[in-house]
């Protein structure tokens, strides 16, 4: 039986949730939900607040889902890897406030800085040479700049609306977050090998548009030349003899302006698809 500990966030724990339906696991809505047990696979899944995590890794778990952040921020590298980026819960960390005098790291020094993330901030400011003081705050970190007990703020950001509430304004970003997937270091099993089998498929799969069109044979060589795909498209004979048609697959995030492109060098009837699930 794999145990899997999840950061019962609600943007988390649906998220994974949702990654397991696409996956071929599906769970019974009538359990508890702070506990799940499914049947295709060996596998209980059991929510518990991020700030434990780190305590059930080291006695009770080896697996757990949960939030960048909070990986980086209780050093979980120590002791545990990334087994892979899962592609939801995308937020960043960021500096912010409301000044107009900041707009690199540099223009830190010398201010207070409210953060619950204490660990990470301080590592970014070693890293970078500033000297600034950390004020610790678990909650309503916004708040720190009007109550003046802060110059700026290093908090998570998703989009922004919280920020314009407070009449503060984003500097810079620090880093992209998402949810995480962790082992413990060296830990080996058949059902956590099954599940990221399945896990990398849906994942590359999401990422991934399928790309269908009709050229003139004439201009082949002109269409593979612009395909963002680094492998060889399949070409197919089509009645029309001066006529095939090519299939191949495009990062989603290229896919409209490499259908543009397509379209410009004479490309017809271009068909774009999802695709479920890639096994690569």
């Amino acid at each position: 039986m794999l145990k899997i500990a999840i950061q019962k966030s609600d943007k988390i724990s649906r998220g994974f949730l949702d990654l397991l339906a696409k996956c071929g696991i599906k769970i019974d809505e009538t359990q508890s939900r702070l506990y799940y047990k499914f049947l295709e696979l060996p596998i209980e899944l059991y929510f518990v607040r991020g700030l434990d995590i780190p305590t059930l890794l080291q006695n009770k778990f080896d697996v757990a889902i949960l939030g960048k952040d909070s990986f980086l921020e209780h050093n979980l590298e120590e002791i545990t890897e990334i087994k892979k980026d899962l592609n939801f819960a995308k937020c960043r960390l960021s500096f912010a406030g409301r000044s107009n005098d900041i707009a690199t790291i540099v223009d830190l020094n010398n201010k207070k800085i409210a953060t619950s993330y204490t660990n990470i901030l301080s590592e970014v400011l070693r890293k970078n040479n500033v000297n600034a003081k950390i004020i610790e705050m678990n909650g309503s970190v916004e708040s720190a700049i009007e109550l003046q007990i802060a110059d700026v703020i290093f908090d998570i950001i998703q989009t922004g609306s919280t920020l314009i509430q407070h009449g503060l304004r984003e500097y810079f970003k620090e880093m992209d977050l998402e949810a995480v997937f962790i082992a413990k270091k060296n830990f080996q099993s058949e059902i956590l090998d099954e599940l990221l089998f399945r896990i990398n498929a849906v994942i590359s799969g999401s990422d991934s548009k399928y790309i269908m069109f009709n050229l003139e044979k004439s201009r082949i060589n002109e269409i593979i030349a612009i395909l963002p795909s680094q492998k060889s498209p399949t070409i197919l004979e089509l009645a029309n003899k001066n006529y095939c048609a090519m299939h191949t697959l495009c990062s989603k995030k290229e896919i409209w302006q490499t259908a543009k492109n397509l379209q410009k060098l004479g490309a017809e009837d271009i068909i774009v698809s999802d695709v479920n699930l890639r096994f690569i």
